[in-house]
């Protein structure tokens, strides 16, 4: 039984989905390749208390605009990141929703601290720590953890299976046109072609440039055949770089999976 068959078969018999933290994916990643942007954060930390876990308040940054939610409202607004500095230069816009307390209270903290950061920092854990001008710590986040299903390891792996198929598909028709190719005999095309020249010099001197002209057309008829074999061939051989390439980037995506994922032991 193969890796992907034991993922597929630990995760049918789970009765539940497994939820895994995002962080260990980036831990092995230079420090100067961090960034905040392009993650979904949770906030666990607000001015150094544990935020209830009742309250679920996030902060997600793209290319320049920043979302999220404050515990109670979503909000929303403009950033600028250079280096280890960022700033939130524009208020937030809120929306109106009341909501029960403690979410009302974490966010009247929540906001006026996330507006004045200053700098951020990721550490080895992989938490996002945002803090004042006086380089005071008030907010940390965590990544939201990411949730894989059965179905995502299902649709991941009969996308492989697919990718398999039409690897081997255009691999057998290559190979049915590299035999096919193969049976042209060139060096027969060439001694008719010299024979061919023989003749027409000969012919030349009695019926002066008509059969050379017919000649030569079926000589270029027979060297487009060729050469549309070859372009044939090239393209064959690009399709399958291409899906290669493909399931290079699947297999990646599946051993991830497959690192996160615990696989049980065969018997």
């Amino acid at each position: 039984m193969n890796k992907r068959q034991l993922i597929a078969g630990a995760l049918s018999a789970s009765l539940m989905v497994s939820v895994l933290p995002g962080p260990a994916l980036g831990q092995d990643e230079p420090a100067d390749s961090l960034s905040p942007e392009g993650v979904e954060w949770t906030l666990s930390t607000l001015a150094g208390e544990a935020v209830p876990e009742s309250v679920e308040t996030t902060l997600f940054l793209s290319g320049g605009e920043v979302v999220g939610n404050a515990g109670c409202n979503s909000y929303f607004g403009s950033y600028e990141l250079e280096g280890d500095a960022l700033t939130f230069p524009n208020p937030f816009g809120v929306t109106l929703k009341l909501c029960e307390e403690p979410a009302m209270a974490v966010e009247g903290a929540y906001l006026p601290l996330l507006q004045d950061t200053a700098t951020w920092s990721i550490d080895e854990e992989g938490a996002l720590s945002l803090a004042d001008a006086e380089g005071t710590v008030q907010l940390v986040y965590g990544e939201a953890p990411v949730d894989v299903t059965q179905t995502d390891v299902d649709a991941l792996v009969s996308t492989l299976e697919n990718l398999q198929a039409q690897i081997d598909q255009a691999s057998a028709e290559v190979s049915a046109l590299a035999e096919e190719a193969a049976s042209i005999d060139v060096s027969r095309f060439d001694r008719r072609l010299g024979a061919v020249e023989e003749n027409v010099a000969g012919v030349q001197e009695q019926l002066g440039n008509v059969n050379v002209v017919n000649l030569r057309r079926r000589v270029a008829a027979l060297e487009e055949t060729v050469e549309r074999l070859d372009r044939t061939s090239t393209r064959f051989s690009e399709r399958i770089a291409e899906l290669e390439k493909t399931a290079r980037e699947h297999n990646r995506r599946l051993d991830a999976l497959e690192d996160l994922v615990p696989v049980p032991a065969p018997n």
